[in-house]
């Protein structure tokens, strides 16, 4: 799956999404693994929608066919173009469903990645961001320093004025 991060404006960038079928090794398969192979038939029928969950997105397939048949080592592919309309960001939902010969659907994938939208705030915010890290890291160390020079100074200072004086007296001491 690969859909855009962001968009600006009234800009468009194609989505899409992409399923590999690979080979499948019947002697390894259990008989309740083969019963699930067999209800879903010899050719895997996918359907893969993508919905907006907002006004200011727009979501265009590149053709109708959601629903796709896919046979071992093959792979299908669906492709969206995706336009936003507005300045607020905007969900999208994304439903992969298997479809067995009954015509009954299993879900297999649903997710509903984020679309931000691009305005120029974020983009001055995303350019400015390593000014304040930067002014952080020498505030941080400046202020570092200043406490690591009165910590010295305060170490310093009693080993001069408090070293311990002898008493007056001299001799034994009377009761």
């Amino acid at each position: 799956m690969r859909l855009p991060e962001s968009l600006n404006a009234d800009q468009e960038q194609r989505g899409e999404a992409s399923f590999t079928m690979e080979s499948i090794d019947y002697v390894r398969v259990t008989p309740a693994e083969r019963q699930l192979l067999q209800s879903l038939g010899d050719r895997m029928k996918l359907r893969v929608n993508l919905v907006p969950r907002t006004d200011t997105l727009e979501v265009t397939p590149a053709k109708e066919g959601w629903l796709q048949e896919i046979g071992e080592r093959d792979r299908a592919a669906w492709n969206w173009s995706i336009r936003n309309r507005g300045s607020q960001d905007g969900r999208l939902l994304l439903e992969a469903r298997l479809i067995n010969k009954n015509g009954d659907e299993i879900p297999l994938i649903q997710t509903e990645p984020l679309i931000a939208s691009s305005n120029l705030v974020r983009q001055v915010r995303s350019y400015l961001l390593p000014i304040p890290l930067l002014l952080g890291v020498v505030l941080g160390s400046l202020l570092m320093g200043i406490v690591g020079l009165f910590m010295r100074a305060r170490h310093a200072a009693p080993g001069k004025a408090g070293s311990m004086r002898e008493p007056d007296y001299s001799g034994r001491k009377q009761l």
